[in-house]
């Protein structure tokens, strides 16, 4: 057998691996007082964000669901990406094929959810949600006082030596900026799409190096990035991993 890796030092879309370095930022955000694990969304968000949002019945999101169940995926919301059987999205990753140059405002991702329904009630079980990650994104924006992409870059890649990290996909992006990247190509259902302004539908996605992701590893286990008791690793499998999404649809 003989295996082969590429380039370490060149940026790929590391797609749902940034969730972990999501959870890391909100563990940061917590160890300075911004919440708690425990704080309903309804108290960090403001209600325009979580109006709309699938709940079961007798259930609210601003109410009900809190930080702890987002980061575990125990929200009940369905996940907008990959929609579950029966349900539709517009933000659906087989409509961002058909429609590669479309820039997506986090406005509309969120309300891509209005339509759908609640795959559970908070707390009842597991089950993936790009929704709530999204909605993670927000609540860091709004309790750390700056874009998403700033903090990251401010309480992970720093502090974690990523030199070669950024979030290129955000709000200010544009196709003249995206066109000049130097990024792994990235395909999607048959589309290459790694410089497509499309990709603003994994707001906050980030690029980076395998060198880098090596660095926020070791910067995370060894404590330098959260205290281990907050570490989002010691709290179970908080962000999971969805092969389809990052696996098989990248074929």
């Amino acid at each position: 057998m003989r295996l082969e890796s590429g380039d370490l030092d060149r940026p790929f879309h590391i797609a749902s691996i940034d969730k972990v370095m999501t959870a890391t930022l909100v563990a940061r955000l917590l160890e300075e007082g911004r919440l708690l694990f425990d704080s309903p969304l309804g108290d960090l968000l403001p209600r325009s964000v979580t109006d709309g949002l699938p709940a079961a019945p007798g259930f609210d999101v601003a109410r009900d669901v809190t930080v702890e169940h987002l980061l575990t995926h125990t929200s009940g919301l369905p996940d907008i990406f990959l929609p579950p059987r029966g349900q539709t999205s517009e933000a659906s990753l087989r409509r961002v094929v058909a429609t590669p140059d479309r820039r997506w405002t986090r406005a509309e991702l969120l309300a891509a959810a209005h339509t759908m329904s609640a795959v559970g009630r908070p707390g009842e079980r597991f089950h993936y949600s790009d929704t709530a990650y999204l909605l993670l994104g927000r609540v860091a924006e709004e309790v750390g006082g700056d874009a998403y992409a700033t903090l990251l870059q401010r309480y992970v890649f720093t502090p974690a030596g990523m030199t070669r990290t950024c979030v290129p996909f955000d709000d200010a992006c544009d196709q003249a900026r995206l066109d000049g990247l130097d990024i792994a190509p990235l395909w999607i259902r048959g589309s290459e799409l790694s410089r497509r302004m499309a990709l603003t539908l994994g707001w906050g996605g980030v690029v980076a190096t395998a060198a880098d992701l090596v660095r926020f590893q070791q910067a995370l286990h060894g404590g330098r990035l959260v205290s281990p008791s907050t570490s989002p690793t010691s709290r179970g499998d908080v962000t999971g991993c969805d092969p389809e999404s990052t696996t098989a649809q990248a074929r």
